[in-house]
């Protein structure tokens, strides 16, 4: 029996956390999906900045529409803050299904893993010495924020590759300097659990390694990869 979903045209919208503006790597993911042609429309919408999530809800109004987060985490900014602004966007907001966030899809691992071998093929180290460091954001806001680089950090560790797998964050403990002290001077990858290229990834990860290892790599944030468009398809086909 065909059901009101059946007959409507579909909506993706990308919801990344935006700082005081917009999210050009959530624009560029939406162009990459958008080009597969599996749904009709593909928004982009940001806790912070423009457009809103209720702005983004309203522009796809009448259609069947999944909303998949730009986020690395079921912490605080999916739990309290977009669960808030989907709540408060109106009654366009009752045909959208939120998903997950990317940040815990378990193929995130494959991402890693393959940004690390590349790390490790660029500065000579065989996979099997080097250990990979998981710098993610963390908060004591909410008490889930690290589960998920917990996860991504048991996912690399199981397909045993690396020497060893821990994780550390920018505002829960252990902290970034601490992992990389008790690393050092061993061979360390560093893979910025972050969806862009922000002052975290690009600034606070980096400042952190000078400090403290210096010899280590970093892949940067893992949200540039390309391949994340395979994961955002895949949230949504489930």
């Amino acid at each position: 029996m065909a059901t009101d979903r059946d007959t409507l045209p579909s909506a993706l919208v990308l919801c990344a956390h935006g700082s005081g503006g917009g999210s050009a790597t959530a624009n560029n993911l939406a162009n990459l999906v958008s080009e597969r042609n599996e749904f009709d429309r593909v928004e982009v919408c940001c806790l912070k900045g423009r457009p809103s999530v209720a702005e983004a809800v309203q522009a796809v109004a009448g259609c069947d529409t999944i909303l998949v987060p730009l986020l690395m985490a079921e912490g605080y900014s999916y739990d309290v803050v977009l669960r808030g602004q989907l709540s408060d966007a109106g009654p366009a907001a009752e045909r959208v299904r939120l998903s997950r966030p990317v940040g815990v899809h378990p193929r995130l691992a494959d991402i890693a893993v393959a940004q690390a071998r590349d790390e490790c093929a660029r500065q000579g180290w065989a996979p099997d010495r080097a250990h990979i460091l998981i710098a993610a954001h963390g908060t004591p806001k909410h008490r889930a924020t690290g589960d998920s680089a917990r996860a991504l950090a048991a996912g690399i560790e199981a397909r045993d590759v690396f020497n060893a797998v821990r994780v550390a964050f920018l505002e829960s403990p252990p902290s970034i300097d601490d992992a990389l002290r008790a690393i050092s001077p061993e061979p360390c990858v560093v893979v910025g659990f972050f969806l862009d290229a922000g002052d975290h990834a690009d600034s606070d990860v980096p400042a952190a390694i000078a400090r403290v290892h210096p010899t280590a790599g970093y892949t940067g944030a893992i949200g540039l990869d390309p391949a994340l468009a395979d994961i955002i398809v895949d949230i949504a086909r489930r």
